[in-house]
């Protein structure tokens, strides 16, 4: 597993749930949304080892959002919200959006 962490949350230039942005403007967008396939599984396999196996779960899905944060902000995205074991991101749609999901 990849040793980098992600602190839990998104850079101030993200969006918050239930706030609006400072400036407004219009681009087109294309929308990534990422699910964890075998979640509730998953947990429950970590949950067996105690409190250490849901650490190691929380960091985990911390590494893999951290990711994917940095990833849309180096091609322009916005990070919109982040739930359980999803993660939902505003990217222009052009090719560095398709980049930036590779």
């Amino acid at each position: 597993m990849n040793s980098k962490t992600w602190s839990g949350t998104a850079p101030e230039s993200s969006i918050k749930p239930g706030q609006a942005p400072d400036k407004f403007s219009k681009r087109s967008n294309a929308l990534f949304y990422a699910d964890i396939s075998g979640f509730t599984r998953l947990v429950s396999v970590f949950s067996k080892k105690g409190k250490e196996g849901l650490e190691e779960i929380a960091n985990i899905v911390n590494i893999l959002y951290g990711t994917f944060i940095q990833a849309s902000h180096r091609h322009s995205g916005i990070f919109i919200n982040a739930a359980g074991d999803s993660v939902l991101i505003s990217l222009p749609s052009d090719a560095s959006s398709a980049q930036a999901v590779k």
